[in-house]
């Protein structure tokens, strides 16, 4: 069984999230995940990758290489999926955000692996799948 615990407000403020979002890590996975809603100016999702990926490049301090996509996961729903790798030294740091269209706002789903080794024990690409269904089972009622 793995323990996690939710992070404080101070603790979201200070990654940089606002108090509205929620955050919860795990030492035993090496994981750090959220959710939270924001507005977004355009009406298209794709619009504001660069922004997204942006804001992610700004947690590292190394190289950082990203991709963005569209999400196939649920037909009917607008989701897009971002990926984040940040190299420092010889530490690797992979983020993966879920962005799911709820009208006027944006709903993201983040996780962050941060330990290679404790990460590979988690199927990233089943996680991610699973966060846009249920983003998009909530973004549908």
């Amino acid at each position: 069984m793995f323990r996690s615990r939710r992070l404080s407000d101070a603790e979201i403020q200070e990654l940089g999230f606002g108090v509205d979002s929620v955050f919860w890590e795990s030492d035993d996975l090496g994981v750090l995940a959220g959710t939270l809603t924001a507005h977004r100016p355009t009406g298209d999702l794709k619009a504001t990758d660069s922004q997204d990926l942006a804001f992610m490049s700004d947690f590292c301090e190394g190289d950082f290489a990203s991709s963005s996509q569209k999400a196939a996961h649920v037909e009917g729903v607008s989701q897009r999926e971002l990926h984040g790798i940040c190299r420092l030294d010889d530490s690797e740091t992979h983020t993966i955000v879920t962005k799911t269209d709820l009208g006027e706002h944006t709903l993201y789903n983040i996780v962050i692996f941060y330990d290679g080794e404790k990460a590979g024990e988690v199927a990233r690409k089943e996680a991610t799948g699973n966060i846009a269904i249920h983003s998009a089972s909530y973004a549908s009622e």
